[in-house]
């Protein structure tokens, strides 16, 4: 059984019309490039992160996909000022009409799982 959790560090937003980018290291880190981009110049509000046991410590599934090489993969738990920290999606919101999704992916066993409560939250 795979267990995914929804932290929610705001109210859950009233979304209409809003429109949604998620990006995960991989492929060369396109997406993660440009989401973080956004967060940088947008300054989006940070409502949520999306915690499961299906985020690995390292990806089995092949063909492996190279990252961008300022985004090197990250695993198991990073320990931050001496706080220790689990892999996480983040949920952005900017003025309630574009959401930000950027973190892991989850493997192949709890995707599904992840992508629901996500949509759930939203």
């Amino acid at each position: 059984m795979f267990t995914c959790w929804v932290q929610e560090l705001l109210k859950k937003p009233k979304l209409e019309h809003a429109k949604a980018i998620l990006a995960s290291p991989g492929l060369r880190s396109i997406g993660w490039l440009v989401v973080n981009y956004f967060i940088e110049k947008l300054k989006p509000t940070l409502i949520a992160k999306v915690f499961s046991t299906s985020f690995p410590v390292i990806y089995e599934s092949s063909p492996t996909y190279s990252t961008h090489p300022a985004m090197r993969g990250r695993g198991g738990v990073f320990v931050d000022s001496g706080i220790s920290l689990e892999p996480c999606a983040e949920v952005y919101l900017h003025e309630e009409k574009l959401v930000l999704v950027k973190g892991y992916q989850a493997n192949f066993y709890g995707q599904r799982e992840v992508a629901e409560k996500t949509i759930e939250f939203l």
